[in-house]
């Protein structure tokens, strides 16, 4: 349980180092700001392409819109809710629906220009292949631009939106035996918004290799790695029902491997690059620790207030 003390050290370190986008996530999901002004500062992280930049995603650091940065714009947009008819999702679509390259049957990760930028060594491009170090599978990140699409299936052409689906799908099966930690995650999402009970097999595959991958003792959790949160950051995901037994064990260690300062640290590193990283770092410090908090409170783990507090 995070006590009212622990939990004031924590908002402290939010509200003063977290980056202001995170800061207004964070006041948004404990106080009574309208979403509105979180949209602003996401806003700020959006180009004129309708895509998503400018080190939204703090691992690199380009300026330009890429569909991997434009994803992680998107989770925001749904944590929050937004209106399907803001233009920061007509806009976002329209990049998705403009970037996927049709040759190849897929959007890839990010461009080439990332690679003029400070960044981890798992973003840069190969120029002969065109994937970043992380682009091991397909699902990575198109079955979770496949998602949006879906879900905001009113601004997608009917007939492209079945064709993405069913290569999805397809992918799906052909590849879910070697899929890691981020492809299951897009293809969570993807399954998130599919109606259940169209897919139980599919789902059933994909609790099945989630439980082969997820790591389960807390000396795996001390290295970047697929941690049971990781799968169901809240009581209402997918995957909680399959793992709700972990989740309590995992809660328990994030809450005591919390900083004293009150913030959760990465535990990966660039090493590269060194003056930005620690600035990358910074960020994710704030990241990291308002998604903690954020899953705290939907797992009942914050001491409540009392009225005079």
């Amino acid at each position: 349980m995070i006590t009212t003390s622990k939990k004031n050290t924590i908002k402290s370190f939010i509200l003063n180092f977290a980056r202001p986008l995170d800061r207004s996530l964070f006041i948004f999901n404990f106080k009574t700001i309208n979403k509105d002004e979180v949209v602003v500062e996401l806003m700020k992280y959006q180009n004129e392409d309708g895509g998503f930049g400018k080190a939204i995603e703090p691992d690199f650091r380009l300026p330009g819109s890429s569909p991997m940065a434009t994803t992680i714009a998107m989770q925001y947009v749904n944590e929050l809710q937004v209106a399907p008819t803001h233009p920061i999702i007509k806009d976002a679509i329209n990049y998705f629906l403009n970037t996927y390259d049709q040759e190849q049957k897929r959007w890839f990760t990010v461009p080439e220009e990332v690679n003029n930028y400070p960044h981890a060594p798992w973003w840069h491009v190969n120029k002969e292949t065109k994937n970043a170090g992380v682009e091991s599978n397909w699902a990575n990140p198109n079955a979770e631009i496949v998602s949006y699409l879906v879900q905001y299936s009113e601004l997608v052409p009917s007939t492209f939106l079945q064709e993405v689906l069913d290569l999805a799908l397809m992918k799906f099966s052909d590849d879910i035996h070697k899929m890691e930690m981020h492809d299951l995650l897009c293809y969570i999402r993807l399954f998130e918004v599919l109606p259940n009970e169209k897919y139980p097999i599919e789902i059933n595959k994909l609790v099945s290799r989630v439980q082969e991958v997820v790591q389960t003792t807390t000396d795996a959790w001390e290295n970047y790695g697929p941690k049971p949160l990781t799968f169901a950051p809240t009581p209402k995901s997918l995957l909680y029902p399959f793992l709700k037994d972990e989740i309590e064990v995992n809660i328990q260690y994030e809450i005591k491997h919390l900083n004293e300062r009150g913030y959760c640290e990465p535990n990966w590193a660039w090493g590269q690059y060194d003056q930005d990283w620690l600035k990358a770092k910074e960020e994710w410090k704030g990241y990291l620790t308002v998604k903690l908090m954020k899953s705290l409170k939907e797992y009942g783990y914050l001491e409540k207030e009392t009225a005079s507090e």
